[in-house]
């Protein structure tokens, strides 16, 4: 059986390979460091991965804070 270790390396090569470097996401990458350590399991992993991903398509499509703090919020004009 391989290691966790030796199925995220081929996994890395192969999107590699594929013209994606996904070794040089750093939030991947600590996916996989949980995961190959044995403190998450892969579907864990999977759900982290997409909800960091929705994060950052959220935070692209809008680049400006339209909801105001909690701050803010109770600040009277």
């Amino acid at each position: 059986m391989d290691s966790r270790r030796d199925i995220a390396e081929r996994v890395i090569a192969r999107w590699k390979a594929r013209g994606i470097r996904i070794d040089e996401d750093p939030g991947f990458m600590e996916l996989v460091a949980l995961w190959t350590a044995g403190t998450i399991e892969s579907d864990e992993m999977r759900r982290r991965y997409a909800a960091l991903l929705r994060e950052r398509s959220l935070s692209r499509s809008s680049p400006l804070d339209l909801h105001p703090s909690d701050e803010e919020a109770d600040v009277e004009p």
